[in-house]
């Protein structure tokens, strides 16, 4: 990935997008209004933040982007592995959709910009490059566990005719194997759902717990299924040792804003 700045605006973008017919970005906590413990660019509602100042942080990263402020859409997400395909309807940042349960969005619509927030979770972005197909996971670890990263590569075989050989995909910042300590039971989750995840798991010297890779266990189930490596980028950027630049959940708890993934076709 790459770091951008524009208008005071701190974004990242993946190198694996450019000059394809997509705007993209997956954004930092700087150059928004919000103060305090969400200072400065949260893009969560829900937080201390009044609306009014949200929506002028996405206002702000829709201008230093390209982005279209009238198409986003969000879902409201709770660690599933449920995707649901957007139209038109569903966007509108104060829109009382009906995306419930909803951790993946997928679209073939221009002007709708696919929006899913994170404090330390994985983000997934999908391009179909020959469908003009784009979709956005949200992959904590129990997405991870669910294989939302698969489950959202069926739909768009199944609903849209895609080929896995043409689907780009950026895995972008989250945190990363040196800082996502888990528990016995955690682990075991890994190890009963995904079959290859003990060589992403590493004991901690230090105590009973172990760290877990969860930007490449994602990796690789897309390998399984037949996508690319030439066409997978991943950003290797840990939220939690850059807190400075990222919200992170694991140093700042609950009382934090988010950064937002979002792509729009052109």
């Amino acid at each position: 990935m790459k770091k951008n700045l524009k208008d005071g605006v701190e974004f990242y973008t993946f190198n694996i997008f450019d000059n394809l017919n997509l705007k993209h970005c997956f954004t930092t906590k700087i150059g928004g209004v919000s103060e305090g413990t969400t200072a400065t660019l949260n893009l969560a509602f829900r937080k201390k933040d009044s609306d009014e100042i949200v929506l002028e942080n996405y206002k702000r990263v829709c201008d230093a982007v390209g982005l279209s402020y009238e198409g986003i859409v969000i879902p409201k997400q709770q660690h599933t592995n449920n995707i649901k395909i957007i139209d038109r309807s569903e966007i509108g940042l104060l829109n009382n959709n009906s995306l419930d349960n909803t951790d993946g969005i997928m679209t073939n619509e221009k002007g709708i910009v696919l929006t899913t927030l994170y404090a330390d979770c994985v983000p997934l972005y999908f391009y179909d490059k020959k469908k003009h197909v784009i979709a956005l996971s949200h992959s904590g670890w129990r997405g991870t566990v669910k294989k939302i990263s698969v489950v959202t590569v069926n739909k768009m075989v199944k609903d849209f005719g895609s080929n896995v050989k043409d689907i780009l995909v950026g895995i972008g910042p989250s945190i990363g194997q040196c800082c996502f300590e888990v528990d016995e039971s955690t682990k075991i989750e890994f190890e009963q759902n995904i079959n290859f995840a003990n060589d992403y798991i590493y004991k901690c010297k230090s105590n009973n717990k172990f760290y877990i890779d969860m930007q490449g266990i994602n990796k690789q189930l897309l390998l399984e299924i037949g996508l690319l490596e030439s066409n997978i980028e991943i950003a290797n950027l840990c939220t939690k040792c850059n807190s400075d630049t990222f919200y992170s959940h694991r140093v700042m708890g609950a009382d934090r804003g988010c950064m937002a993934a979002m792509i729009e076709l052109l």
